[in-house]
């Protein structure tokens, strides 16, 4: 019996196997941004939670909230640089994940990493109310994230959210 899996080796166009399909425009720029977004999450070089550094730890660029969300998935102050382990184990601790994530997100933390400019990217929070603490910029992201289920990014926009991670 054959196997049909999904991760079974294609089989080459010379031997009956269908050819890639090219990669769109838009999947191109989502790489693109993927990547940069990526490198400047990573940029701080230690763990966001427990603070070790390579080589002791691998370090990974982790979303606060889900990559599926187009609207936050580029945005730096959605992104934490945390080792492997802290990673793992926020994902399997959403509402630990949570409660670190108001706590980071508070005025006195970001302006100690320096991250005032960054988070003046996000819209919603430049009313001084918005700014007040941690939980009322964890629930603006929420919200610009749960806006992309009705408001998808689009090649244009991307492009824009490009050039925005390559200046900074």
């Amino acid at each position: 019996m054959a196997c049909h899996s999904r991760t079974a080796p294609r089989k080459p166009v010379g031997q009956g196997g269908r050819p890639k399909r090219p990669k769109t425009e838009r999947t191109l720029l989502v790489e693109k941004a993927d990547q940069l977004w990526r490198t400047i999450i990573k940029r701080p070089g230690e763990c966001a939670a427990c603070g070790r550094r390579p080589p002791e730890v691998v370090l990974e660029a982790a979303h606060g909230f889900s990559r599926i969300y187009d609207r936050t998935r580029w945005h730096l102050a959605n992104g934490w640089c945390l080792c492997r382990g802290c990673h793992q184990r926020f994902g399997l601790r959403p509402e630990e994940w949570r409660d670190w994530m108001i706590r980071r997100y508070t005025v006195a933390f970001c302006e100690t990493k320096g991250w005032t400019c960054v988070l003046a990217l996000v819209e919603p929070w430049t009313s001084p109310d918005a700014r007040a603490g941690g939980i009322s910029r964890y629930e603006a992201m929420k919200r610009l994230a749960y806006s992309s289920e009705t408001n998808p990014v689009r090649a244009p926009e991307l492009k824009d959210i490009i050039a925005r991670l390559e200046g900074a």
